[in-house]
């Protein structure tokens, strides 16, 4: 799992800004507000809690130790991208050999929006590696409830993929992201809600979804 700091600090500064932010300024607000309101420390946790539910065991894995070759030197093979506002340039071209290796890069509706300095990307520094465009600088928006959704199996087929018998059901987040050079594995009406694109031996996969209720969820029956 991508640890970045640069990511973290863009997240908060994002949370804050509109509404919420006039409503409780940064400088009156007391730690209990951070945790229970922040919603870049629920969704981390959502997003952290799914792996563990899908019974993997992830090693967070953060920046200077991508840029000092990491991925490669511990043998990674899926590498899960959850709210990484910010890529480097280092950590592009690490995550782009993962793929053509032979990995799979997993990436959630934010991805690589900002460079590593924290400036804004345009394009984004991960579209090529995904095969999207246009996706924008904020968080995902969580809508009132969850749709099902149909994964196209000629497209998985395509990818060597036996998909078959998965029921899905999810949170679609950017209606205007536009797909390039990707697959589109599944779509709600207009919307892509799942884009592979094979690298080399490898695939990146790019969910168009909001983890954000996860952890509500995962305590329904």
């Amino acid at each position: 799992v991508h640890y970045s700091q640069q990511s973290l600090r863009l997240d908060w500064l994002l949370d804050t800004r509109g509404e919420a932010g006039r409503r409780h300024p940064w400088h009156e607000r007391k730690e209990e507000h951070e945790w229970q309101t922040q919603r870049s420390n629920a969704t981390r946790g959502a997003a952290l809690r799914l792996v563990e539910d899908a019974q993997f065991q992830y090693r967070l894995v953060a920046t200077p130790e991508i840029d000092g070759g990491a991925l490669r030197r511990e043998g990674f093979r899926l590498m899960f991208l959850h709210h990484s506002f910010a890529v480097s340039e280092p950590e592009r071209r690490a995550f782009q050999r993962l793929v053509e290796r032979g990995g799979v890069l997993l990436a959630d509706a934010q991805a690589g929006t900002f460079d590593g300095f924290g400036d804004r990307s345009d394009p984004g520094v991960l579209d090529r590696l995904f095969g999207v465009a246009a996706i924008p600088p904020t968080h995902a928006p969580v809508s009132p409830r969850a749709v099902d959704f149909r994964i196209d199996h000629r497209v998985a087929r395509s990818l060597g993929l036996d998909l078959h018998g998965i029921a899905l059901a999810g949170l679609p987040a950017f209606p205007e992201v536009l797909v390039t050079d990707g697959l589109v594995l599944a779509r709600v009406g207009e919307i892509p809600v799942i884009v592979a694109r094979p690298r080399g031996r490898g695939l990146a996969l790019w969910l168009n979804l909001s983890l954000a209720p996860y952890l509500a969820w995962r305590l329904a029956p």
